[in-house]
């Protein structure tokens, strides 16, 4: 079984040896590595509508995405522009959906 103590002191001790890692990201990012995904969840789910209703990300990520699914249908056979729409808004908004749960790029 993996000891999460032992790794998270591990990777603190080894970041700390970097001078361009600041901000306490040596702790930080240990932290954030170690915490399994349940326990994440758990603590940052009071978040979770919030960040996934950002205005920044709609703002972003929408237009980009509405655009791909709708090109993928545009340039599907007729029999298969719903099937295509689908699968395209399915794979554009996985990654969104990843942001707005783990918005911390280091447990991404």
């Amino acid at each position: 079984m993996l000891d999460r103590a032992a790794l998270r002191g591990q990777l603190e001790a080894r970041l700390s040896g970097y001078p361009f890692v600041g901000g306490d990201m040596n702790l930080f990012v240990p932290e954030w590595l170690t915490t399994g995904t349940l326990t994440t969840w758990e603590r940052q789910r009071h978040a979770f509508w919030r960040h996934l209703s950002d205005p920044n990300l709609l703002r972003l990520m929408v237009p980009s995405a509405a655009f791909l699914a709708l090109a993928c249908a545009a340039l599907a056979p007729a029999g298969w522009r719903s099937q295509r729409a689908v699968a395209a808004a399915v794979v554009t908004l996985a990654p969104l959906l990843l942001h707005a749960v783990a918005w911390d790029t280091a447990r991404i």
